[in-house]
């Protein structure tokens, strides 16, 4: 699983690790990146910018000088058998680093749409989407989330213990 602009705009792909079977995920104008396979690998979660009118001819305009600015962001599902896509959140914020939860039931992410636009905690969002469920609330930046193999601990990054911004790891026990 990849992000490219190989066909004149940032999609996600995906091969075969001999490089066999290249596949285009997503066609849609805006950037889509950050992906993550669900456990059995017949899904993705992603982050995706879908601009419009003048905010679209600025994000080309910006593309054709390799250059990105997302801003704003919405958290993206994608079952790969019948390529249903599925858009979880619909904040207009800007939504990052989803992972799958271990039981297949939804995604976890960082957002801002709590508080200023660098105050990121981290959220849970179902499968059907509707309303995020907050799970962090320390002052600064907690991102990154990721559930070990067996979804018994949960690491994500955080500037909550740091000094001027320093950012550490934190492993947190995962209770669903």
């Amino acid at each position: 699983m990849f992000t490219s602009a190989r066909g004149g705009d940032l999609d996600l792909y995906t091969v075969n690790p001999d490089g066999s079977n290249l596949r285009q995920i997503t066609d849609t104008p805006g950037y889509d990146g950050g992906a993550f396979f669900n456990a059995d690998c017949s899904a993705l979660v992603w982050r995706a910018s879908r601009p419009s009118g003048t905010a679209l001819e600025a994000y080309q305009r910006l593309l054709e000088q390799k250059l990105v600015r997302p801003s704003k962001l919405e958290i993206f599902w994608q079952d790969l058998a019948t390529g249903q896509v599925r858009q979880l959140t619909q904040n207009g914020r800007a939504n990052f680093a989803p992972y799958p939860l271990p039981d297949g039931t939804g995604v976890i992410y960082a957002g801002n749409q709590a508080g200023s636009e660098r105050e990121f905690d981290l959220y849970l969002v179902g499968l059907r989407g509707g309303a995020p469920e907050r799970i962090t609330f320390s002052e600064g930046f907690d991102g990154f989330p990721v559930f070990s193999p067996d979804g018994r601990w949960l690491v994500f990054a955080s500037n909550r213990a740091g000094r001027g911004g320093e950012t550490n790891l934190f492993i947190a026990r995962w209770i669903p």
